[in-house]
């Protein structure tokens, strides 16, 4: 006889069991009209008490409550294994963010602790998935271009709209730069602050403030066409100093953070930890093609985010 499979009882078959208990059924009666197991019954029943306690909506919450439709216990196949091996050292997700997709797009999947188990045994055994993960990185200091002097027509962040902190919609940017080694090359960073969209640019000699400037505009015309564009903030350096040619270029307004203030720009400066997670500190920028910085750019905005219920960045902005 062939095993009844596993079925997850629903509301309608809870309503089911108690017509059939109040119409006198058996356990195995009841079964047999479900198609499930009759333990599967038995369970549900006592759960409540006695048969005459069952009723289906306080039976139904109680299964919410206490768990009964969470995600089965799942093996560690070697083909899950594949999964997660591609997912981390391809497309360089978190353990949250393979087991919280996995689960949005019914993909069998470990959770994320068994994940971080398996990089552990994996370093221990001698493998590289470690090497991956951004927690890999050692902590390092924001690198500092040159300090700006006070410029009279700078806009303060103090000036930005309340919904731009309070991340009340689409459309404002924070940007920053990735300094090269010897303050040579830079790459220039922007983050979308409500989706994580990120972007990624290479400038040479980027100290120049018109360089940026230029880029920015150019870059950021079709988002400003689109509504996408409607804010930009960014450091009180030299290097962002020509900030009204990108105000008339686009005609949106820049605003400039405190001095040393990393936290008045908390989104780019997480971006930039992704980002050095392909370009390491001490790598030569010169190494580094634009065609490079905008495939960084693609793999960091796939991936799912779980302030975003696990879709990516260039899901929710639309855009590739």
């Amino acid at each position: 006889m062939e095993r009844t499979k596993y079925k997850r009882l629903t509301l309608d078959n809870r309503k089911t069991i108690a017509n059939c208990i109040g119409l006198g059924k058996s356990v195995t009666e009841i079964a047999q009209i479900l198609s499930v197991h009759k333990s599967t019954i038995s369970r549900e029943i006592r759960r409540l008490g006695e048969l005459q306690d069952y009723h289906p909506l306080k039976a139904h919450k109680h299964a919410l409550e206490a768990g009964s439709f969470r995600k089965r216990k799942i093996k560690f196949t070697p083909e899950i294994r594949k999964k997660v091996n591609f997912y981390i050292a391809v497309e360089q997700w978190s353990p949250e963010q393979i087991s919280g997709y996995c689960t949005q797009n019914k993909i069998p999947m470990i959770g994320k602790s068994r994940i971080y188990e398996y990089i552990h045994e994996d370093k221990n055994m001698g493998g590289d998935l470690w090497k991956h993960t951004r927690h890999a990185l050692k902590k390092r200091k924001t690198p500092k271009l040159l300090t700006s002097p006070k410029q009279l027509n700078k806009k303060s962040i103090e000036q930005r709209d309340p919904i731009v902190q309070n991340k009340g919609r689409i459309g404002d940017w924070e940007m920053d730069l990735i300094v090269g080694a010897h303050n040579q090359d830079v790459i220039l960073t922007m983050i979308e602050r409500v989706t994580g969209y990120g972007m990624i640019r290479k400038l040479k000699h980027g100290k120049n403030a018109k360089k940026p400037a230029i880029l920015v505009s150019k870059e950021m015309k079709g988002l400003a066409r689109r509504e996408l564009l409607k804010t930009i903030t960014t450091d009180n350096g030299t290097e962002f100093s020509s900030d009204e040619i990108i105000e008339k270029a686009l005609k949106i307004p820049v605003y400039f953070a405190h001095p040393y203030c990393s936290t008045d720009k908390p989104h780019v400066e997480l971006f930039n930890k992704l980002v050095r997670q392909y370009i390491p500190k001490k790598m030569d920028f010169k190494q580094i093609s634009q065609d490079m910085c905008v495939k960084i750019q693609h793999k960091i905005n796939r991936r799912p985010r779980k302030g975003l219920g696990y879709l990516t960045p260039s899901q929710v902005l639309g855009l590739t």
